[in-house]
Protein backbone atom coordinates (compact mmCIF):
# COMPACT_ATOMS: atom_id res chain seq x y z
CA UNK A 1 0.00 0.00 0.00
CA UNK A 2 2.05 2.64 -1.39
CA UNK A 3 1.55 6.53 -0.38
CA UNK A 4 0.01 8.40 2.37
CA UNK A 5 -2.81 7.22 3.49
CA UNK A 6 -4.88 10.45 3.87
CA UNK A 7 -3.70 11.31 0.12
CA UNK A 8 -5.58 8.14 -1.36
CA UNK A 9 -8.85 8.56 0.77
CA UNK A 10 -10.22 11.20 2.70
CA UNK A 11 -12.25 9.65 5.62
CA UNK A 12 -13.63 13.11 6.56
CA UNK A 13 -15.27 14.07 3.10
CA UNK A 14 -16.12 10.79 1.56
CA UNK A 15 -18.60 7.65 3.55
CA UNK A 16 -16.73 4.37 4.61
CA UNK A 17 -15.40 1.50 3.13
CA UNK A 18 -14.92 -1.26 3.89
CA UNK A 19 -11.35 -2.98 2.70
CA UNK A 20 -9.30 -6.14 3.36
CA UNK A 21 -6.27 -7.50 4.37
CA UNK A 22 -4.60 -10.27 3.94
CA UNK A 23 -2.86 -11.93 6.34
CA UNK A 24 -0.33 -14.85 5.71
CA UNK A 25 0.98 -17.57 7.92
CA UNK A 26 4.37 -17.42 6.03
CA UNK A 27 5.75 -17.09 2.64
CA UNK A 28 5.37 -20.69 1.69
CA UNK A 29 1.77 -21.12 0.29
CA UNK A 30 1.61 -24.85 1.59
CA UNK A 31 2.69 -23.99 5.54
CA UNK A 32 1.10 -25.34 8.16
CA UNK A 33 1.46 -23.32 11.13
CA UNK A 34 1.45 -26.16 13.46
CA UNK A 35 3.75 -28.42 11.46
CA UNK A 36 6.24 -25.54 9.70
CA UNK A 37 9.36 -25.52 11.13
CA UNK A 38 10.32 -22.02 9.84
CA UNK A 39 6.88 -20.89 11.71
CA UNK A 40 6.47 -23.23 15.01
CA UNK A 41 8.71 -21.77 17.99
CA UNK A 42 8.97 -23.97 20.98
CA UNK A 43 10.11 -22.99 24.42
CA UNK A 44 13.78 -23.08 23.54
CA UNK A 45 12.98 -19.42 21.62
CA UNK A 46 11.76 -18.02 24.66
CA UNK A 47 14.38 -15.58 27.06
CA UNK A 48 16.00 -14.08 24.98
CA UNK A 49 17.74 -16.92 23.17
CA UNK A 50 18.61 -16.27 19.69
CA UNK A 51 16.16 -16.63 16.49
CA UNK A 52 16.45 -16.38 13.22
CA UNK A 53 14.11 -14.73 11.58
CA UNK A 54 12.70 -15.40 7.92
CA UNK A 55 13.53 -12.44 5.62
CA UNK A 56 10.43 -10.81 3.98
CA UNK A 57 9.75 -7.47 2.05
CA UNK A 58 10.91 -4.39 4.44
CA UNK A 59 7.37 -3.00 4.39
CA UNK A 60 6.24 -6.60 7.03
CA UNK A 61 7.24 -8.73 9.61
CA UNK A 62 6.53 -11.96 10.37
CA UNK A 63 4.01 -13.11 14.01
CA UNK A 64 5.61 -15.90 15.55
CA UNK A 65 4.03 -18.99 17.21
CA UNK A 66 2.38 -17.35 20.28
CA UNK A 67 4.21 -15.94 23.30
CA UNK A 68 3.31 -14.72 26.53
CA UNK A 69 4.56 -11.74 28.35
CA UNK A 70 3.89 -12.60 32.25
CA UNK A 71 3.43 -10.76 35.27
CA UNK A 72 6.17 -12.63 37.27
CA UNK A 73 8.61 -11.18 40.11
CA UNK A 74 12.01 -9.57 39.37
CA UNK A 75 14.58 -8.72 42.31
CA UNK A 76 15.91 -5.76 40.98
CA UNK A 77 18.54 -5.84 44.09
CA UNK A 78 19.78 -8.57 43.70
CA UNK A 79 20.34 -8.37 39.80
CA UNK A 80 22.54 -5.06 40.63
CA UNK A 81 19.50 -3.35 38.44
CA UNK A 82 19.21 -0.45 40.58
CA UNK A 83 21.94 2.01 39.67
CA UNK A 84 24.53 3.57 41.69
CA UNK A 85 23.06 6.61 43.94
CA UNK A 86 19.64 5.09 43.90
CA UNK A 87 17.99 2.89 46.26
CA UNK A 88 14.68 0.83 46.42
CA UNK A 89 11.15 3.00 47.42
CA UNK A 90 9.86 -0.06 49.47
CA UNK A 91 6.55 2.01 50.14
CA UNK A 92 5.86 3.33 46.94
CA UNK A 93 3.75 0.70 44.26
CA UNK A 94 4.77 1.18 40.53
CA UNK A 95 2.24 2.41 38.52
CA UNK A 96 -0.04 -0.40 36.94
CA UNK A 97 0.61 1.09 33.76
CA UNK A 98 4.17 -0.06 33.30
CA UNK A 99 2.85 -3.61 34.00
CA UNK A 100 1.19 -3.42 30.95
CA UNK A 101 3.23 -5.57 28.42
CA UNK A 102 3.85 -7.87 31.30
CA UNK A 103 7.54 -8.52 33.35
CA UNK A 104 7.98 -6.85 36.38
CA UNK A 105 8.39 -2.71 37.66
CA UNK A 106 9.41 -0.99 40.78
CA UNK A 107 10.07 2.33 42.21
CA UNK A 108 13.58 3.82 43.29
CA UNK A 109 14.53 6.93 44.96
CA UNK A 110 17.29 9.19 45.17
CA UNK A 111 20.08 8.88 47.92
CA UNK A 112 20.25 12.30 47.57
CA UNK A 113 16.94 13.96 46.78
CA UNK A 114 13.42 13.05 46.29
CA UNK A 115 13.35 11.95 43.29
CA UNK A 116 11.63 9.09 41.76
CA UNK A 117 12.21 7.04 38.68
CA UNK A 118 10.12 3.35 37.64
CA UNK A 119 12.36 0.21 36.50
CA UNK A 120 11.04 -1.56 34.22
CA UNK A 121 12.20 -5.26 33.67
CA UNK A 122 11.26 -7.18 30.45
CA UNK A 123 12.87 -9.91 28.59
CA UNK A 124 14.92 -8.94 26.14
CA UNK A 125 13.38 -10.40 23.33
CA UNK A 126 10.57 -8.35 23.75
CA UNK A 127 12.61 -4.97 23.05
CA UNK A 128 13.44 -3.45 20.38
CA UNK A 129 16.85 -1.78 21.39
CA UNK A 130 17.32 0.43 18.61
CA UNK A 131 13.63 2.07 19.13
CA UNK A 132 15.37 2.67 23.10
CA UNK A 133 18.51 4.24 21.60
CA UNK A 134 16.59 6.57 20.13
CA UNK A 135 13.60 7.11 22.72
CA UNK A 136 16.67 7.58 25.14
CA UNK A 137 18.19 10.64 22.67
CA UNK A 138 15.11 12.22 21.95
CA UNK A 139 14.50 15.68 23.86
CA UNK A 140 11.12 17.38 23.17
CA UNK A 141 10.14 18.61 26.49
CA UNK A 142 7.09 19.78 24.69
CA UNK A 143 5.89 16.63 24.04
CA UNK A 144 4.16 14.46 26.50
CA UNK A 145 6.17 11.55 27.38
CA UNK A 146 7.64 9.79 30.58
CA UNK A 147 11.30 10.15 30.00
CA UNK A 148 13.31 6.95 29.38
CA UNK A 149 16.80 7.65 30.77
CA UNK A 150 18.40 4.29 30.00
CA UNK A 151 17.62 0.56 28.69
CA UNK A 152 20.58 -2.28 30.55
CA UNK A 153 20.55 -5.47 29.65
CA UNK A 154 20.88 -8.21 32.36
CA UNK A 155 21.13 -11.42 31.22
CA UNK A 156 18.24 -12.53 29.23
CA UNK A 157 16.37 -9.60 30.52
CA UNK A 158 16.39 -5.68 30.17
CA UNK A 159 16.02 -3.02 32.58
CA UNK A 160 14.39 0.20 31.47
CA UNK A 161 14.84 3.47 33.79
CA UNK A 162 11.24 5.55 33.50
CA UNK A 163 10.76 9.15 35.01
CA UNK A 164 7.81 8.61 37.63
CA UNK A 165 4.37 10.11 35.82
CA UNK A 166 3.13 12.70 37.05
CA UNK A 167 -0.29 13.12 37.72
CA UNK A 168 -2.63 10.07 37.73
CA UNK A 169 -3.48 7.71 35.32
CA UNK A 170 -6.87 7.85 33.56
CA UNK A 171 -7.74 4.21 35.17
CA UNK A 172 -7.12 5.92 38.50
CA UNK A 173 -9.24 8.43 37.81
CA UNK A 174 -11.98 6.00 36.57
CA UNK A 175 -12.06 4.08 40.19
CA UNK A 176 -13.22 8.23 41.42
CA UNK A 177 -15.93 8.77 39.29
CA UNK A 178 -18.52 7.08 36.39
CA UNK A 179 -17.36 8.51 33.22
CA UNK A 180 -15.57 11.80 31.85
CA UNK A 181 -17.59 14.71 30.52
CA UNK A 182 -17.48 15.30 26.35
CA UNK A 183 -16.34 18.23 27.17
CA UNK A 184 -13.54 16.97 29.04
CA UNK A 185 -13.00 13.62 26.96
CA UNK A 186 -13.01 15.96 23.69
CA UNK A 187 -9.99 17.82 24.73
CA UNK A 188 -7.74 14.61 26.34
CA UNK A 189 -9.03 13.71 22.55
CA UNK A 190 -7.43 16.66 21.05
CA UNK A 191 -4.07 16.50 22.87
CA UNK A 192 -3.72 12.67 22.13
CA UNK A 193 -4.16 13.34 18.40
CA UNK A 194 -2.26 16.78 18.22
CA UNK A 195 0.81 14.84 20.33
CA UNK A 196 0.68 11.77 17.93
CA UNK A 197 0.57 13.96 15.06
CA UNK A 198 3.67 15.82 15.51
CA UNK A 199 5.54 12.77 16.09
CA UNK A 200 4.82 11.31 12.85
CA UNK A 201 7.46 12.52 11.30
CA UNK A 202 10.19 10.75 13.63
CA UNK A 203 10.31 7.11 14.70
CA UNK A 204 7.77 6.89 17.51
CA UNK A 205 4.81 4.67 17.74
CA UNK A 206 2.53 3.04 20.01
CA UNK A 207 1.95 -0.27 18.68
CA UNK A 208 -1.74 0.28 18.67
CA UNK A 209 -1.28 -0.06 22.62
CA UNK A 210 -3.07 2.73 24.38
CA UNK A 211 -4.05 1.85 27.80
CA UNK A 212 -5.60 3.71 30.23
CA UNK A 213 -3.65 3.07 32.23
CA UNK A 214 -0.44 4.61 30.63
CA UNK A 215 -2.01 7.87 30.09
CA UNK A 216 -1.99 10.08 32.80
CA UNK A 217 -4.01 14.05 33.71
CA UNK A 218 -3.30 16.92 35.60
CA UNK A 219 -6.30 17.85 36.20
CA UNK A 220 -8.09 17.18 33.09
CA UNK A 221 -5.43 18.15 30.57
CA UNK A 222 -2.89 15.14 28.92
CA UNK A 223 -0.08 15.35 31.87
CA UNK A 224 1.97 11.90 29.87
CA UNK A 225 2.11 9.05 28.20
CA UNK A 226 4.41 5.84 29.16
CA UNK A 227 5.75 5.23 25.76
CA UNK A 228 5.90 1.13 26.26
CA UNK A 229 4.66 0.32 23.19
CA UNK A 230 7.29 2.46 20.95
CA UNK A 231 9.97 0.23 22.65
CA UNK A 232 8.89 -3.45 21.91
CA UNK A 233 9.62 -5.41 19.13
CA UNK A 234 7.74 -7.53 16.62
CA UNK A 235 7.37 -10.41 18.76
CA UNK A 236 7.12 -8.14 22.24
CA UNK A 237 4.55 -6.28 20.47
CA UNK A 238 2.62 -9.65 19.37
CA UNK A 239 3.20 -10.81 23.01
CA UNK A 240 1.62 -7.80 24.57
CA UNK A 241 -1.31 -7.66 22.16
CA UNK A 242 -1.97 -11.09 23.31
CA UNK A 243 -2.12 -10.12 26.64
CA UNK A 244 -4.69 -7.69 25.87
CA UNK A 245 -7.02 -9.86 23.80
CA UNK A 246 -6.54 -12.51 26.89
CA UNK A 247 -7.82 -9.66 29.20
CA UNK A 248 -10.79 -9.47 27.20
CA UNK A 249 -9.42 -5.89 25.60
CA UNK A 250 -10.19 -6.90 21.55
CA UNK A 251 -12.35 -3.75 21.35
CA UNK A 252 -9.04 -1.35 22.25
CA UNK A 253 -6.46 -3.03 19.41
CA UNK A 254 -7.40 -2.13 15.71
CA UNK A 255 -8.78 -4.76 13.82
CA UNK A 256 -5.36 -5.27 11.69
CA UNK A 257 -3.77 -6.06 15.08
CA UNK A 258 -6.51 -8.19 16.33
CA UNK A 259 -6.83 -10.24 13.28
CA UNK A 260 -2.84 -10.98 12.83
CA UNK A 261 -2.38 -11.77 16.47
CA UNK A 262 -5.36 -14.44 16.47
CA UNK A 263 -4.18 -15.45 12.50
CA UNK A 264 -0.59 -15.63 13.47
CA UNK A 265 -0.09 -13.32 10.09
CA UNK A 266 1.91 -10.16 9.13
CA UNK A 267 1.37 -6.68 9.75
CA UNK A 268 2.25 -3.71 7.73
CA UNK A 269 5.43 -1.98 9.33
CA UNK A 270 4.98 1.03 7.02
CA UNK A 271 4.58 4.44 8.68
CA UNK A 272 1.18 5.20 7.37
CA UNK A 273 -0.48 1.33 8.67
CA UNK A 274 1.53 2.61 12.05
CA UNK A 275 -0.29 5.99 12.29
CA UNK A 276 -3.25 4.61 11.35
CA UNK A 277 -3.22 1.93 13.81
CA UNK A 278 -2.11 4.62 16.52
CA UNK A 279 -4.87 6.40 15.78
CA UNK A 280 -7.75 3.60 16.27
CA UNK A 281 -5.89 3.43 19.93
CA UNK A 282 -6.75 6.27 20.74
CA UNK A 283 -10.17 6.76 19.54
CA UNK A 284 -10.83 3.47 21.32
CA UNK A 285 -9.58 4.90 24.50
CA UNK A 286 -11.37 8.15 24.08
CA UNK A 287 -15.18 5.96 23.26
CA UNK A 288 -13.67 3.62 27.15
CA UNK A 289 -13.29 6.78 29.35
CA UNK A 290 -17.17 8.13 27.48
CA UNK A 291 -18.78 5.44 27.86
CA UNK A 292 -16.78 3.04 30.18
CA UNK A 293 -17.06 0.38 28.22
CA UNK A 294 -15.58 -1.61 25.72
CA UNK A 295 -17.77 -3.57 22.93
CA UNK A 296 -17.49 -7.24 23.01
CA UNK A 297 -15.50 -8.78 20.53
CA UNK A 298 -19.23 -10.07 18.67
CA UNK A 299 -19.90 -6.79 18.24
CA UNK A 300 -17.42 -5.71 15.45
CA UNK A 301 -19.73 -5.31 12.80
CA UNK A 302 -21.79 -2.78 14.71
CA UNK A 303 -18.65 -0.28 15.34
CA UNK A 304 -19.53 1.49 12.42
CA UNK A 305 -23.39 2.31 14.52
CA UNK A 306 -22.06 2.88 17.79
CA UNK A 307 -25.27 4.48 19.61
CA UNK A 308 -24.18 6.42 22.85
CA UNK A 309 -26.70 8.01 24.21
CA UNK A 310 -25.21 10.80 26.43
CA UNK A 311 -23.02 11.85 23.93
CA UNK A 312 -23.33 14.65 20.68
CA UNK A 313 -24.02 12.79 17.24
CA UNK A 314 -20.78 15.23 16.17
CA UNK A 315 -18.84 13.12 19.05
CA UNK A 316 -20.32 9.95 17.71
CA UNK A 317 -19.49 10.75 14.36
CA UNK A 318 -16.05 11.47 15.11
CA UNK A 319 -15.99 7.93 16.67
CA UNK A 320 -17.59 6.24 14.02
CA UNK A 321 -15.03 7.64 11.54
CA UNK A 322 -12.01 6.98 13.48
CA UNK A 323 -12.97 3.74 14.28
CA UNK A 324 -13.32 2.06 10.61
CA UNK A 325 -12.07 -1.44 10.40
CA UNK A 326 -10.48 -0.30 6.72
CA UNK A 327 -7.19 1.74 7.86
CA UNK A 328 -7.20 3.51 4.25
CA UNK A 329 -10.40 5.27 5.63
CA UNK A 330 -9.70 5.98 9.06
CA UNK A 331 -9.68 9.13 10.52
CA UNK A 332 -6.41 10.77 11.57
CA UNK A 333 -3.49 13.58 11.59
CA UNK A 334 -4.97 16.59 10.27
CA UNK A 335 -8.17 15.36 9.31
CA UNK A 336 -9.03 14.22 12.51
CA UNK A 337 -8.34 17.57 13.96
CA UNK A 338 -10.85 19.10 11.25
CA UNK A 339 -13.19 17.69 12.42
CA UNK A 340 -16.73 19.32 13.19
CA UNK A 341 -16.16 17.82 17.36
CA UNK A 342 -13.08 19.59 17.95
CA UNK A 343 -14.06 22.87 16.09
CA UNK A 344 -17.29 23.43 17.88
CA UNK A 345 -15.87 23.05 21.61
Amino acid sequence: MGGSLQSQKDPLQHGPSIGSFMYLSCIDEHCHIDTCEDCRKGDETRGGLHIQRRKLAQAFDIFEAPLDLPQVTFNFERTGAIPSGWKLARNVTAPIGFRFTGGDACVIESLSSHQRRVLVALPEWALDMSQCSWLIKFRDGSKPLVRLWSAERYYDNAILEFDFPKGESVAQRHTRSVCMAEREACKLCRELVEFLTGLRSTPFHLSGLLDDSLVFLTQFSLSCIVPLGCLLSIRGMKAAASSVLDRGGSASLAPEIRDAVIGNGIIARNSESRFATDSYAIAALVRKVLTWRQLDSMDVHKRRSLIMDPISDVGVDWMNKSLYEDPEWRLCGHSSLQHPWFSQR
